[in-house]
């Protein structure tokens, strides 16, 4: 996830979570501060989808992120927001995530 804040003093406590399609959360995060910054999930299991949802905090217009995997912009947008159907490739049959298959979900 690639966030970014344009006032530059990050999120100010709005934060995303990522939910497997069983409602599970696998994580959270948020831009502690800054303009900009990036968590990576490299452990998701090739052929599962999530949903990735964004809270606003007091300042919702500074917030945008995106969601990428093997630098193709899978969803972006603003706060708040819920994105579903984010479903991580496999380009092989195994089940470890390579560098080609794991999720980046960033905000920018």
């Amino acid at each position: 996830v690639e966030m970014n804040d344009s006032y530059g003093d990050g999120w100010n406590g709005a934060a995303y979570t990522l939910e497997n399609a069983a409602g599970a959360v696998e994580g959270t995060g948020t831009l502690a501060s800054g303009a900009s910054g990036t968590d990576e999930w490299c452990e998701l299991p090739p052929g599962e989808c999530y949903s990735l949802t964004v809270t606003s905090g007091p300042y919702p217009s500074e917030i945008s992120w995106k969601a990428t995997q093997g630098g193709a912009v899978m969803a972006e947008g603003g706060a708040p927001a819920t994105e579903r159907g984010l479903c991580v490739a496999s380009s092989s049959p195994t089940t470890t995530p390579s560098p080609t298959t794991a999720a980046v979900f960033s905000s920018s």
